[in-house]
């Protein structure tokens, strides 16, 4: 009976919650609509109340209980999310995760040059005053290069590509990080 009215009281809350937001829009509702909202709100408690006065039984109690208090974890739970835990954090150290400033200009001129080679074999390079290659970083063992245009003042990214210049190939940057990462 008390979960009745209880159930009530939190629908006609509801109603009047939704009836006083929407009431706030251009072109809303005259304030007289909203009781016919609560009309149905009374109509709806009282064929609740006239359904059947049958008092709760101790089973629907439990379940009531079971619901709101939240299970614990299992041992078998608590050692899966360890092992995540332990498998992510080794990830997170194991692979070098920042972009360092370490090259020499000899080597941020070599890459450059590489990747401005490649780009012009893929006929992707525009060669003009909005559009440039330059140094971006170095990553492990390999020296990043951006290619980028000048759009409003503005650099948009075109593309990053990872230069390995002992073997003097190009790849592009996320191949790479996908697959260390991996």
């Amino acid at each position: 009976m008390k979960k009745r009215f209880w159930m009530g009281i939190l629908l006609t809350l509801t109603l009047l919650l939704i009836g006083g937001c929407s009431s706030d829009e251009k072109g809303a509702k005259p304030a007289e609509d909203d009781s016919s909202n609560e009309d149905i709100v009374t109509e709806e408690s009282t064929s609740e109340e006239n359904e059947s006065d049958s008092a709760v039984t101790e089973d629907d109690r439990d379940e009531e209980v079971n619901e709101d208090t939240p299970a614990e974890p299992s041992d078998e739970e608590e050692e899966t999310v360890d092992l995540e835990d332990q498998e992510n954090e080794e990830e997170a150290t194991s692979t070098p995760q920042t972009i360092e400033d370490n090259a020499t200009q000899e080597e941020k001129d070599k890459a450059v040059a590489i990747v401005t080679e490649y780009l012009k074999e893929k006929g992707e390079l525009v060669e003009d005053k909005d559009h440039f290659v330059q140094y971006d970083g170095t990553f492990d063992t390999y020296v990043i290069v951006r290619y980028s245009t000048l759009v409003s003042g503005h650099s948009s990214t075109n593309g990053r590509y990872v230069v390995d210049l002992k073997t003097k190939k190009v790849q592009d940057f996320d191949t790479i990080m996908d697959s260390i990462t991996e």
